[in-house]
């Protein structure tokens, strides 16, 4: 889905662009709602049935779009081919009354299925839906109770609202705000909440444009633009679509940013060449017998990977090569000795990777278990991004007695650059004047896997993560952990 985000992009540019020249038609005379809008609409649907990755949130998107279609062909019988049957019209004008309340309800649908740490059941969306067919229905027989609308001279386009009209209004309009809180509530992640506004004000001003026509005054220039149900849909629509660009609702953008950054050579080959997915690392693998290719199937494609063979056959190559060649006694022997030496360097290195592997076997074992249960990736990274920085203090140990102070700092730093791919936000502070303090690297390997284990324990969910080095004349270490409501806290001294 490399090219998905670009062309949702461009097809929703074309659906705004719809609407612009919807209302600029209609001003010139043309009744553009059903020709103009619902392709528009329809558009909007296509990208949604691509992007939303919940199938409960997805199902429930597309249920509204195809509701706001049924609406505007609704519409357009009442008003815009009133040349049939009085019943038709007048049934066409009650069930596209009626279709408000059905989107108010699938709206307030895909707020509660969005899934949070916040505990939810499953009765209100029932008694909400119980509700809205409820007054649906109310709408629909209107004929025999004028609840909602009267007619007293008897003809059809001169009417009155009856009692229960404004509690038609209030049943729409709540589960629409409702469904804006209930995502600001579940949603933990300021990246998103500090643009909520937005579909906020979306909303608001949709709700106030149709209070404007009804309360105030018809003869306003964005009135002879759009009709009342043409503002009501594009405001449904541009406000779950807000909903989708901020981040409150989960979707399939932005993966290839993780694809781009990835060092590891793997790739998700798709069903579909459009959804496959190729890490930069893996772009330049071509096969062969230095890069063996391996796969596993998972749901909607399949997982590849390559294991890296090219040291092991270039070491092969080598010897055979230097074994041709070693054709006198006297070159075999040197040979020898320089096999001999580089035993001895493999001996010296292999027991420093043992001890590598030792400490960073832990993060190993959860790596595979994300990996074989085609798990995510982002924690795949932190657990690496713990094993490579480890590695990184253990041989740095080997070359002095003391390392300085600022290699703690860049290990949780480039540790917490992964940590952020989880959603989270993260943080490393150090005193400017105690960087180049020399520590024992013993102390700052452990201070590093109390670190490592402290974020570890709390993945995944981690919404800040802060860590500060300080302390003039003994190094001290602070952590803190945001998840949810909770805080976390670890020091060292």
């Amino acid at each position: 889905m490399d090219n998905a985000s670009v062309h949702t992009k461009k097809w929703f540019a074309f659906m705004i662009s719809l609407i612009i020249a919807g209302g600029i038609l209609r001003l010139l005379g043309f009744q553009s709602g059903l020709i103009i809008f619902c392709p528009g609409v329809i558009i909007w649907r296509e990208t949604v049935a691509v992007r939303i990755t919940d199938k409960k949130i997805r199902h429930s998107l597309l249920a509204i779009s195809d509701i706001i279609v049924l609406f505007m062909v609704c519409r357009a019988v009442r008003y815009v081919f009133p040349e049939h049957d009085t019943n038709i019209s007048l049934f066409s004008w009650y069930l596209y009354s009626a279709c408000r309340s059905m989107i108010a309800a699938f709206s307030f649908k895909v707020a509660y299925d969005v899934k949070s740490n916040i505990k939810t059941g499953s009765i209100l969306p029932r008694i909400v839906f119980a509700l809205e067919v409820a007054i649906s229905i109310a709408v629909l027989t209107n004929n025999l109770h004028h609840l909602i609308y009267r007619f007293p001279t008897g003809d059809i386009l001169d009417y009155t609202h009856g009692p229960l009209y404004i509690l038609c209004q209030v049943f729409v309009w709540v589960p629409l705000a409702s469904s804006f809180f209930i995502l600001y509530k579940k949603c933990k992640i300021t990246a998103s909440r500090k643009f909520a506004w937005i579909p906020f004000i979306i909303m608001g001003t949709g709700g106030a444009l149709l209070i404007i026509r009804e309360a105030v005054s018809p003869d306003l220039l964005i009135f002879a633009m759009y009709n009342v149900p043409e503002i009501f849909s594009i405001t449904i629509l541009v406000f779950w679509e807000a909903m989708i660009q901020i981040g409150f609702l989960p979707t399939c953008s932005g993966y290839e940013n993780l694809f781009e950054i990835s060092s590891v050579c793997m790739s998700i080959e798709g069903e579909e060449e459009s959804s496959s997915r190729v890490s930069r690392a893996a772009r330049g693998i071509k096969g062969g017998s230095d890069h063996i290719r391996k796969s596993m199937k998972i749901t909607g494609g399949t997982l590849v990977w390559y294991e890296d063979r090219a040291k092991i056959n270039a070491l092969k190559n080598e010897i055979g090569r230097r074994v041709e060649i070693l054709s006198e006694e006297n070159e075999l022997i040197s040979a020898e000795n320089a096999l001999l030496e580089k035993k001895k360097r493999y001996e010296v290195n292999n027991g420093l990777y043992n001890a590598i592997a030792k400490e960073a076997g832990t993060q190993i074992e959860k790596m595979e278990k994300e990996l074989d249960g085609g798990g995510d990736l982002a924690l795949c990274a932190v657990y690496g991004a713990g094993i490579k920085r480890k590695a990184n203090l253990v041989i740095l140990a080997t070359q002095g007695d003391k390392i300085p102070l600022s290699e703690l700092y860049l290990s949780i730093r480039d540790s917490m650059e992964y940590v952020k791919l989880t959603g989270a936000y993260a943080a490393v502070f150090i005193d400017s004047d105690i960087g180049t303090r020399q520590e024992e690297p013993l102390f700052l390997f452990d201070i590093f896997t109390r670190y490592q284990n402290f974020v570890e324990e709390n993945l995944p969910g981690i919404d800040y993560l802060s860590v500060i080095i300080t302390g003039r004349e003994k190094t001290e270490v602070r952590m803190e952990i945001s998840k949810g409501e909770e805080t976390f806290y670890d020091r060292v001294m």
